[in-house]
C-alpha cells in the first residue's frame, strides 16, 4: 500500500437493521469491516468481503500484502 492507513478514508453506511458496516479506502486500497466479523456464524461472509476487497485494491494498482 502507498499510504498509511492515516491517509485514508472511513466510510460509515448503515444497514436496514440498522447496524454499521464500514470502510476505508486509501489511494490504492479498500478495507472493510462488517458488523459482528468475528462471530462464527460470519466466517464465510467476511472471506467473500475479504476477497472482494482485495481484487479492488488490486484493481486499483494496490495490494494488501
Amino acid at each position: 500500500m502507498s499510504g498509511d492507513i492515516e491517509d485514508c478514508k472511513r466510510h460509515k453506511v448503515v444497514l436496514d437493521d440498522g447496524s454499521n458496516f464500514y470502510f476505508m479506502m486509501g489511494e490504492d486500497f479498500i478495507q472493510c469491516c462488517m458488523p459482528f466479523e468475528n462471530h462464527p456464524d460470519n466466517k464465510e461472509t467476511r472471506k467473500l468481503l475479504n476477497n472482494f476487497c482485495d481484487a479492488i485494491t488490486k484493481a486499483m494498482g494496490g495490494s494488501n500484502e
